[in-house]
């Protein structure tokens, strides 16, 4: 059965469905890598926490994970991945709260990614600015789009 678009039971079935096909494709995209970046930060979290607490398993990994931070500094990288999901679940919403916590999440680790190449300037390598590039300054341009910030700043 269809219901009318104008009856109060279309209202609230639609209503606990983000509309997620209205929405202009650079919304879409920043939505896209706001939960991306979620899931790297999550598994890199992970992946940090499991050698930390387990040992790396054979030499590659070893020398792979030789520069991890501690176990507290990979526990907190999971919190940020959490906390960056809750925004992007927010941003799929519609909810203006995620573009906050998801501009917040991602204007901390833009800095700290700074800081980070800044530090190390002359020991640069193609890793560490695909790092920076990917995970840092390409979410933080999505989302301060113009049409990004009207779609969510409507009021």
């Amino acid at each position: 059965m269809l219901l009318d678009s104008g009856s109060p039971e279309s209202t609230n079935a639609q209503s606990a469905r983000p509309a997620v096909t209205g929405r202009p494709g650079f919304v879409k995209g920043s939505v896209t890598a706001q939960l991306l970046i979620a899931i790297a930060y999550l598994a890199f979290g992970a992946a940090f926490v499991r050698t930390n607490i387990v040992g790396p398993r054979n030499v590659g990994e070893a020398f792979a994970f030789a520069a991890i931070p501690g176990v507290a500094a990979s526990w907190a990288l999971v919190a940020v991945g959490l906390v960056s999901l809750a925004g992007a679940y927010g941003m799929w919403t519609g909810a203006l709260w995620g573009w906050w916590v998801s501009f917040a999440i991602d204007l901390c680790t833009s800095c700290g990614s700074a800081y980070q190449l800044l530090k190390d300037l002359h020991y640069l390598d193609t890793g560490q600015i695909t790092f920076a590039v990917l995970l840092v300054i390409i979410p933080l341009a999505l989302i301060l789009l113009p049409g990004v910030r009207r779609h969510y700043h409507k009021g």
